[in-house]
């Protein structure tokens, strides 16, 4: 005969209220049959506190489980807890809502999977060490975008950029390398310095209708 069937071979099972005593390791419930050390039953997930009045099964070999909690006269928010890990399955969706916030923590990883994801919220932060992003395609639209980056390293096939409007200010020096350059303008080209320095190993052309040079 298994414990199970041992624990409740004579059906005599008492069902009763408490008040709990003490909580934390060890659960301590006080019934008007006496004091009761007890732990919660799987089904029982909302962690007892000192002062809940829950509903407690006892045996007649002196087991006691805490079934439910009935009442709660402080004012500790109610707290889910299993033992080992914990999965939350359905056929449907499953929503999550609260109107002062959400909170996720861990000190392991948060992994995420689905077809898509959106996410929807008048403001943004996000603070992390380490960003890395593979994907396909990236999209942004949005009106201004301000970013204060210490280092920034690309490397990119192919590098695309219009705008109606570009500036770019350099306090100290701005390198460009390419095999080939090719700069061209509807209007005036204005190339500005101290002093200017052209070197070319085989040719330089200048072609124009009127050339002003001192």
């Amino acid at each position: 005969m298994t414990a199970a069937a041992d624990l409740f071979e004579d059906h005599d099972v008492i069902q009763e209220m408490g008040t709990v005593t003490s909580a934390g390791p060890e659960l301590t419930v006080e019934t008007g049959r006496g004091s009761y050390r007890a732990e919660p039953a799987v089904s029982c997930l909302v962690e007892p506190v000192v002062g809940d009045r829950v509903l407690v099964a006892t045996s007649a070999r002196g087991d006691a489980f805490v079934l439910a909690i009935l009442q709660r006269t402080s004012e500790v928010s109610p707290r889910l807890r299993v033992h080992g890990d914990l999965s939350i399955s359905s056929t449907g969706r499953i929503a999550f809502a609260a109107s002062e916030g959400v909170d996720i923590g861990t000190e392991g990883d948060v992994n995420v999977m689905g077809s898509r994801l959106n996410v929807n919220t008048r403001e943004g932060h996000f603070i992390v060490d380490s960003l890395a992003y593979i994907g396909k395609l990236a999209r942004i639209d949005t009106g201004k975008v301000k970013s204060v980056v210490g280092l920034l390293d690309q490397v990119v096939d192919r590098f695309s950029l219009k705008a109606k409007r570009s500036y770019r200010f350099v306090d100290e020096v701005d390198v460009t390398r390419a095999d080939q350059v090719d700069i061209r303008a509807h209007g005036t080209v204005n190339v500005r310095g101290k002093n200017a320095t052209m070197n070319a190993e085989e040719l330089v052309k200048i072609d124009a209708k009127q050339i002003h040079l001192g």
